[in-house]
C-alpha cells in the first residue's frame, strides 16, 4: 500500500490560523514599536525644550545684569560729572558771589532771625543751589 498524502481540513485551518496570529503580532509589534519610539522622541524634544529654556533664562539673566551694572555705572558717572560741575560752578565768580550772599544771609539770620533775614536767606540760598545745578543765573529781584 501506498502512503496517500492528503489535506485534512483541520490543517489549512491551522495555518490560516497561524497565518492571522504572526500577522496580527507583527502589526502590533510595529505599532507597539511605533509607540516606543515616539514616547522616546517627544521626551528627549521636552528635555531639549527644558534645557534651551534654562539656556535662554540664564541668558536673559545675565543681559539684565549686565544692563544693572551699565545703567549703575552710568548713573555713578552722571553722578560724578554733576559734582564736578557744582565743584566749578561754585568756585567761578558768579558762583562766588551767591554762595557769599547766601552765607552772609545765613550768618544775619543766626544773629537776627527775624521774618526779613529767613525770607533773604531762603532766597539767596536758593539762587546759590539753582546757580549750582543749571549753571544758570536766576534772576533777582
Amino acid at each position: 500500500m501506498e502512503p496517500r498524502f492528503s489535506r485534512s481540513n483541520n490543517s489549512e485551518v491551522n495555518y490560516l490560523l497561524w497565518l492571522v496570529v504572526i500577522a496580527l503580532a507583527v502589526a502590533l509589534g510595529n505599532i507597539l514599536s511605533t509607540a516606543v519610539i515616539g514616547a522616546y522622541a517627544e521626551h528627549q524634544a521636552r528635555q531639549a525644550l527644558a534645557e534651551t529654556n534654562k539656556v535662554l533664562r540664564a541668558q536673559a539673566k545675565a543681559a539684565e545684569n549686565a544692563s544693572q551694572r551699565a545703567r549703575q555705572v552710568q548713573a555713578d558717572q552722571d553722578a560724578f560729572r554733576r559734582q564736578q560741575l557744582r565743584q566749578q560752578r561754585a568756585a567761578d565768580a558768579t558762583g562766588t558771589k551767591l554762595g557769599r550772599s547766601c552765607s552772609e544771609w545765613q550768618d544775619a539770620n543766626s544773629t537776627l532771625n527775624t521774618y526779613t533775614t529767613r525770607t533773604e536767606v531762603s532766597r539767596h540760598c536758593t539762587r546759590y543751589e539753582q546757580y549750582l545745578d543749571t549753571g544758570i543765573v536766576p534772576r533777582g529781584r
